[in-house]
């Protein structure tokens, strides 16, 4: 008998919990449904003495009016001291079999400026990018706004670009990213 008991501790165990789930699904689904309705409805739900918390959750009535409420759209002029968050730099990878040389895999790089206010955009003057030293020109200054400031370049190894970003009233902000290929 000495010998089963590990056999039985094997089974026992997961028999009990399989139990445990089957005979109490029922009730445990009516408990969270009911706490789910009370917090709907507006109550506070408490479990435990020092434990969940849940505080009413709001009207419908005050979640729509917030959301109706008029926004002020934005002012066209340049910002204060612009931030990294305003503009922000992007890039896309292709890879181009045709340049691959030996056991390097070149990849066409594409590298340009997007905000989500576009309007953003048209307060830049010109974007500086700093390039890998290993890169051809590694230092390039583009002025062209309707390309959103775009640099096409290929590459065959993964690094940080940096990107000096002049707006019209002379202020400036550097952004990083790490081109992943």
């Amino acid at each position: 008998m000495k010998d089963w008991i590990p056999f039985f501790n094997v089974l026992v165990w997961p028999i009990f919990w399989a139990l445990v789930l089957v005979c109490g699904w029922r009730p445990l689904r009516r408990l969270l449904k009911a706490c789910e309705e009370r917090i709907a409805s507006g109550a506070e739900f408490e479990a435990g003495a020092k434990g969940i918390r849940i505080g009413a959750a709001p009207k419908l009535t005050e979640v729509m009016s917030s959301v109706a409420a008029p926004t002020v759209p934005p002012k066209a002029e340049p910002p204060g001291v612009p931030t990294p968050r305003d503009i922000y730099l992007v890039h896309t990878a292709r890879r181009d079999r045709r340049l691959d040389q030996g056991d390097r895999q070149y990849f066409r790089v594409r590298i340009y400026l997007d905000a989500d206010d576009q309007q953003r955009l048209d307060w830049v003057s010109q974007v500086t990018y700093r390039l890998h030293d290993t890169v051809n020109h590694s230092v390039r200054t583009v002025t062209d706004r309707r390309s959103a400031f775009e640099v096409r370049t290929v590459l065959w190894g993964e690094f940080n670009v940096a990107a000096v970003v002049h707006f019209k009233d002379g202020h400036e902000v550097t952004l990083e990213r790490y081109l992943n290929l």
